[in-house]
């Protein structure tokens, strides 16, 4: 009778093991491709990225996820004395990696939030040219190129939406908090600057679940 007792016992831990394993989410892999709108300052540029992931459960997901854009501004001003012209053009790429959580509303709509890490570069080239209008000799022309690289958070909302069972959209907004240190030399002496380079990104993309 005891032994009874210990193999139905043994028997029925087994049974709710098993029950439990297939009860659990299985590991999900998933890759995309994005394009993304990026906001910087008063810049406003275009880039291209890719992410690669895995869900862990239905509800938590691990991205990495890195990007490349550029956005240019021209400045052009005259007057009876002079004109100048004046082109400033970034090159970012922000490298991203975020722990993300879904609401659990089910398989087709999937809205979620996202918290992480990245390394944010950028680099800001600034050509400027200046003619004297009366005087041919009077002009001069300067180009300037400063890099910038950070470790920042980021933050970000989403939404995906599933297509079919393995290919979903993904909109989603990124807020990335970035700040480097700027040292400048010169004939009259060095300087630091504290630059805040961070991006507002809103991306629009494609997932796919493997």
């Amino acid at each position: 009778m005891k032994k009874l007792a210990v193999f139905l016992g043994v028997l029925g831990l087994a049974v709710f093991m098993a029950g439990t394993a297939q009860a659990a989410p299985p590991i999900r892999f998933f890759i995309g491709g994005f394009a993304e709108a990026a906001h910087l300052m008063q810049y406003q540029g275009l880039g291209f990225g890719g992410e690669i992931g895995v869900a862990v459960s239905d509800l938590i997901s691990l991205s990495a996820e890195v990007a490349t854009g550029s956005a240019s501004l021209n400045y052009d001003s005259s007057s009876s004395y002079s004109t100048t012209h004046e082109t400033v053009k970034l090159t970012m790429m922000p490298a991203i990696f975020s722990i993300n959580f879904t609401a659990p509303l089910g398989d087709r709509v999937q809205p979620y939030v996202g918290v992480g890490l990245a390394y944010h570069s950028l680099k800001m080239t600034d050509d400027y040219a200046y003619q004297d209008t009366y005087y041919s000799g009077g002009a001069t022309s300067t180009s300037r190129t400063d890099d910038f690289h950070a470790l920042a958070p980021v933050f970000k909302i989403g939404l995906a939406v599933g297509i079919t069972g393995n290919v979903k959209v993904v909109g989603e907004y990124q807020q990335i908090v970035a700040k480097d240190i700027v040292k400048r030399s010169d004939a009259y002496g060095s300087s630091e600057t504290e630059t805040y380079f961070g991006t507002a990104n809103l991306k629009v993309g494609i997932r796919i679940v493997l």
